[in-house]
């Protein structure tokens, strides 16, 4: 089902039904501006993403069906990602040292995972692999670029040079 997702200076993040015009979740943490939102999508066969942030266990208990989660960046220099089915935060991700005002998702689509591997340190054999194929990627006024694992909520790399503050996306 379609939905779009807005951020606001009023600190929050709604999502809407964009057949009826009805806002069907309002999300509430940040404590300054939202200036960037995306959603992030558990592409993983087996949910790997989906039960890492929602807390549910291999077999399976615990898990809302949750397979899409709103990303957002503030003015209070963190990322969050949202659980849309029950307006939680599932993660916070700390790093910048000034707003965010661009968030992205970046997808690892080879089959070997070798992006994913040389991100998270895995070794070529897979040793060290958490499954993680997806990641959030935040601009800032800090003049940098985050690449964030969603699964720990570490910063796997931080990409800089430029000399002014970033504006937008890039994917």
């Amino acid at each position: 089902r379609a939905f779009v997702v807005s951020g606001s200076f009023d600190e929050t993040i709604k999502i809407w039904n964009p057949l009826t015009g009805a806002c069907v979740q309002t999300l509430k943490g940040h404590s300054s501006n939202v200036n960037a939102v995306t959603v992030l999508y558990d592409r993983s066969r087996d949910g790997r993403l989906s039960r890492a942030l929602c807390g549910a266990g291999e077999d399976g208990a615990g898990d809302d069906g949750c397979r899409a989660f709103v990303v957002s960046g503030s003015d209070d220099k963190t990322i969050k990602i949202w659980n849309p089915l029950t307006g939680a935060c599932v993660q916070t991700l700390k790093g910048h040292s000034s707003d965010v005002n661009a968030v992205t998702v970046l997808y690892d689509r080879s089959t070997s995972g070798r992006l994913s591997h040389a991100l998270c340190g895995a070794g070529e054999d897979g040793a060290g692999d958490d499954g993680c194929r997806a990641f959030v990627v935040s601009g800032s006024w800090d003049k940098t670029i985050k690449i964030w694992n969603p699964l720990t909520g570490a910063c796997v790399q931080t990409l800089k040079g430029h000399s002014e503050p970033l504006a937008t996306d890039a994917e």
